[in-house]
């Protein structure tokens, strides 16, 4: 059975999806191996290019995640990409969110039990980890991204999809911490498999995020951060 929530050793495998029925079987099995539980959150951003007049995936993308034992959360209309992901987060899931997309794949010499015994007794509430593309592993050495969480009320992503926040003593939203800041999780790594998407999936998300960009600029400008 898997450890009861609130004992520090729960772990939620969170995987962010649209019409990714073809890299599924490559990137939830090994997410399952260290995981209690998967949930996916299908649908596309808003601003995102629709695959047809809804959100939702039509390539199957819920149907597999499903057969492979993830619980799916179904796509809303006119989510953006930091409302979808903070969906991950709504209600009290787990103690740990480890959060991947469905075009990545975590790669770790650690079973389980092992990963739960370092993230009980860990120090930090958030990890950034190493983050490669498959055909460029040396990348590993430098770039990380920010994808591990403990659980804490209120914590949500806002104004920027990097980071999450975290409410403070005054009652107002604050980033845990800087994705270039936070304490590397070395024993994990996650594999970028962008070079399987199609050149219009990926002529589609360059214009997406050069919409987002923008957004979250102005957003880091006007708070700060």
């Amino acid at each position: 059975l898997p450890p009861r929530l609130g004992t520090g050793c729960m772990i939620i495998g969170c995987v962010n999806a649209y019409q990714d029925a073809e890299l599924l079987g490559a990137s939830l099995p090994p997410l399952a191996t260290l995981v209690d539980r998967v949930i996916l959150v299908d649908g596309a951003y808003r601003d995102f290019a629709l695959y047809s007049d809804s959100p939702a995936s039509n390539d199957g993308t819920q149907a597999i995640a499903r057969a492979y034992g993830a619980e799916v959360l179904e796509a809303i209309p006119g989510l953006d990409e930091i409302q979808k992901r903070t969906r991950y987060f709504a209600g009290r899931n787990g103690d740990w969110y480890l959060v991947i997309d469905a075009d990545e794949v975590v790669e770790s010499s650690l079973a389980r039990e092992d990963l739960r015994r370092e993230l009980v007794l860990s120090a930090h509430d958030d990890y950034a980890i190493p983050f490669y593309q498959a055909e460029a592993p040396w990348e590993s050495k430098h770039r990380t991204v920010l994808r591990l969480h403990r659980h804490r009320d209120g914590i949500c992503y806002r104004g920027t999809h990097h980071a999450v926040h975290t409410p403070a003593a005054d009652g107002l939203l604050r980033m845990a911490i800087r994705p270039q800041d936070a304490p590397r999780f070395e024993r994990l790594k996650i594999r970028h498999l962008s070079r399987l998407r199609t050149v219009e999936r990926m002529d589609r998300k360059a214009a997406y995020y050069q919409r987002l960009a923008v957004a979250e600029r102005e957003f880091r400008a006007a708070h700060g951060l």
